[in-house]
């Protein structure tokens, strides 16, 4: 087996258990010559292949020899020949005579084109030309008279003798002759090159299933080394991982990319065809492939349907500069490779360089920084590439509160326009600061108070209906992955309540109106109860009552609430006073303003302009 191993590819003689020597194979499907243990042996069955030798059609009492290209004996019909060394006559054609161990042999070597294996026939000399006996001599002595009879004698012993070497020439050349009908009749020459051509789809086969085998546990080892899933002890570091794969590191700096493909936003057929056979972790691969050379070197690992990693090794004395910029080139090169494919959208991510040591787990930290990324996604939206930014802590937080659900279960109250709709929808946004340049996880509770107020607010205003975009309004505006996405989600869902209000006129209530009057003059400081009373001509105690029924909240606090919102926006978006904005804002002076604002907001209105000002700088 050492012998084996060590030999390139060829063809050996490999010893069976029982002693006799059969034809064998080696090959190395990878590195050849660096691995001696990735090899392909393919032995073929001793008694098979004696078999198929001895049944063919023999004259002669010789033998058959097989060598291979380097002439090495493989096997033979007769092991008394085994010794015979045959290779100084591999050029040779035709019939020729040697010497052996003091006897004369007639030979005739063919070579095969397929597999370079020599085929020889060997015969005795003594048996192939027999000696013209005594006999014809004494016939000669015996008469003159019977010199004819003796010719003709002569003559047919002179072909008696010659039979052998004829059949034996004849033989051979019709062994020699490569004719594939000649399989029905025995022909070994042309069994041993189908037995080979077989064993070679075989192995070709075996060989594409061992490559796709490694090429899945590199990834699976990657895959774990990125999610730092892998266990020290069993020899899994980034410098194990590629030596068993016999792939060269160009040095220990590292940066990872993510690639998300946007389903969603595609056609149906784009998303089909990647469902099948992982076409997209193919294609990466392949680009990658193209990108790869002398400066860095990219290795492609899917991580779920919609995602795949690329771990991108960088050559030494490169400054990270470069490596930035090369990094930038990746991405939109693999998002145009991609994108002109398959026509889908992709969001990618970037990291930043590391170099990954024994003190150091740099991979482990640029796949975080990656993912960290990829969260920005919700808030940039998606086919952008998105590089890591260091994290701010600036103390940010989302506050959840009561306010988020009246301000929707008002708008709900009455039918609006589309253009209603989308001031609300901003409005929404503009009151939490919700932005691009806002954080992701601030962004993820903004969507989900909202989400949670508007399901709540809609599922109580159609208790009677039974309409399949009311079931599942959380889940559907969790489910968004972009702000953009949101926003449109959102209004999307008021537009279909508005068709279902519009069909709905009962729901025009003495409430609502008294709630959109308010809306619109709140500004004014005489707006109160008994204003409204003789507007609407109705008791106070009625008023309230109807309001209160309707809107779930009292007259007070709505205009409150209708005030302190209009103050908010002036504090935030105008140089206006804190007197100019009591005024504006229906307060009878500033010192009412600032006790009312504070009562509701916890902070006075400089305050609050203060903190809006650090927040946006």
């Amino acid at each position: 087996w050492e012998d084996a191993l060590q030999t390139s590819s060829d063809f050996i003689a490999f010893p069976s258990k029982s002693g006799t020597m059969s034809i064998s194979f080696v090959y190395s499907p990878f590195q050849q010559g660096k691995k001696t243990q990735d090899k392909v042996f393919v032995n073929f069955s001793p008694s098979r292949l004696q078999s198929i030798l001895h049944n063919s059609k023999w004259e002669s009492n010789g033998a058959f020899l097989v060598f291979n290209g380097n002439g090495n004996l493989l096997t033979s019909t007769d092991s008394a020949y085994n010794d015979m060394n045959l290779r100084s006559y591999f050029d040779r054609n035709g019939f020729f005579d040697m010497k052996h161990d003091g006897k004369e042999y007639t030979c005739k070597i063919i070579q095969s084109a397929k597999t370079d294996c020599y085929y020889a026939s060997v015969t005795p000399k003594a048996v192939a030309v027999k000696p013209v006996t005594d006999f014809r001599n004494k016939v000669l002595l015996f008469s003159v008279l019977l010199f004819c009879v003796g010719m003709w004698i002569a003559y047919i012993l002179s072909r008696q003798n010659y039979a052998p070497l004829k059949k034996l020439i004849d033989w051979v050349d019709e062994k020699a002759m490569y004719d594939p009908k000649s399989f029905e009749t025995g022909n070994e020459i042309d069994i041993l090159e189908k037995v080979l051509q077989l064993s070679f789809q075989d192995q070709e086969n075996l060989i594409v299933q061992i490559q796709n085998k490694k090429k899945d546990l590199l990834q699976s080892s990657i895959r774990n080394l990125l999610c730092d899933t892998s266990s020290p002890t069993q020899g899994n570091s980034i410098q194990d991982i590629f030596a068993k794969n016999d792939i060269p590191l160009l040095s220990d700096q590292y940066a990872v990319i993510l690639i998300n493909t946007d389903e969603k936003y595609s056609h149906p057929a784009v998303t089909e065809a990647l469902d099948t056979g992982n076409l997209f972790t193919a294609m990466t691969t392949n680009t990658m492939d193209k990108l790869s050379g002398n400066d860095f070197q990219g290795f492609v690992v899917p991580m779920d349907k919609e995602q795949c990693a690329l771990l991108i090794n960088f050559a030494p004395l490169i400054r990270e500069t470069i490596m930035q910029e090369t990094l930038l080139f990746i991405a939109r090169e693999v998002k145009t490779s991609l994108k002109s494919s398959f026509g889908m959208p992709l969001t990618i991510s970037l990291s930043n360089i590391h170099t990954e040591n024994e003190e150091n787990d740099g991979i482990q930290q640029a796949f975080q920084e990656a993912q960290y990324a990829m969260e920005y996604r919700l808030t940039i939206g998606f086919n952008q590439i998105i590089p890591y930014q260091e994290k701010q802590e600036d103390g940010s937080i989302y506050t959840f509160s009561f306010q988020t659900d009246h301000f929707i279960s008002l708008f709900l109250k009455e039918p609006r326009s589309s253009g209603e709709i989308g001031q609300f929808v901003s409005a929404l946004f503009t009151n939490k600061n919700i932005d691009s340049h806002v954080s992701p996880g601030i962004a993820k509770d903004f969507i989900y108070d909202v989400s949670g107020s508007l399901s709540k607010a809609v599922t109580e205003k159609m208790m009677d209906a039974d309409t399949e975009w009311k079931k599942g309004i959380f889940y559907r505006l969790l489910q968004c992955d972009t702000l953009t996405q949101f926003r449109s989600e959102l209004i999307d869902i008021l537009n279909k309540y508005q068709e279902y209000l519009h069909k709905k006129p009962e729901l025009y209530s003495v409430g609502a109106q008294i709630k959109t009057f308010i809306s619109r003059n709140f500004s004014d400081p005489a707006l109160s109860l008994n204003a409204l009373s003789s507007e609407f001509n109705l008791s106070t105690s009625h008023l309230s009552r109807t309001f209160k029924e309707t809107n779930g909240i009292s007259i007070s606090d709505y205009i409150s609430i209708c005030r302190i919102t209009h103050a908010r926006e002036l504090l935030r978006d105008s140089d206006k006073t804190v007197q100019q904005i009591a005024a504006e804002t229906g307060f009878l002076s500033s010192s009412v303003f600032i006790r009312v604002f504070k009562k509701a907001e916890g902070v006075t209105p400089g305050s609050y302009r203060k903190l809006e000002n650090q927040k946006r700088a």
